[in-house]
């Protein structure tokens, strides 16, 4: 990022378009002063938007040293979901949060695979096929970013196309 010897970018933006239509637009800021993201639906109904401030700023040690990953730092974190249907008032929904890391999601993710799928009535859980095509993205963002070009993939995701 600002080192001698490092090659990532540090702003990456990808498009993927989706073969009935769907868009997914990523970017990233890899030197920006606040940790967080933001994830945002839009659909026929209206829109929904997630943001996640992790860690308002960081200091500079932790902007050195990548083992400095504890969030001591968190004064400003919050997070904050919106739900925006065509005319109505915006609506914030509570987020729910389990017990441990990344929300009680990692004792779900760790139960999942170490004791077998339980019961999802959300439909939550991704196949080994939406990992496949998951890295798939980010393979063909890096090689389209090398070339130039756009690159388009097969077999639901998971295969080079041509």
């Amino acid at each position: 990022m600002f080192g001698e010897g490092i090659t990532i970018d540090d702003n990456m933006a990808v498009l993927v378009r989706y073969e009935k239509g769907a868009l997914l637009t990523y970017s990233l800021n890899a030197h920006a002063p606040a940790e967080g993201y933001r994830a945002v639906f839009n659909g026929t109904a209206g829109r929904l938007e997630l943001h996640v401030v992790e860690r308002a700023w960081t200091p500079p040690h932790a902007a050195i040293d990548p083992t400095a990953s504890g969030k001591e730092h968190a004064a400003g974190a919050s997070e904050r979901l919106v739900l925006h249907r065509h005319w109505h008032e915006p609506e914030e929904i509570a987020i729910e949060r389990g017990a441990g890391a990344h929300g009680g999601g990692d004792a779900l993710l760790l139960d999942d695979v170490f004791r077998g799928p339980s019961e999802d009535p959300l439909a939550r859980q991704a196949g080994y096929r939406a990992g496949v095509a998951s890295v798939m993205i980010g393979v063909s963002a890096g090689l389209s970013a090398a070339t130039g070009t756009p690159v388009a993939l097969t077999a639901g995701g998971t295969r080079r196309a041509g």
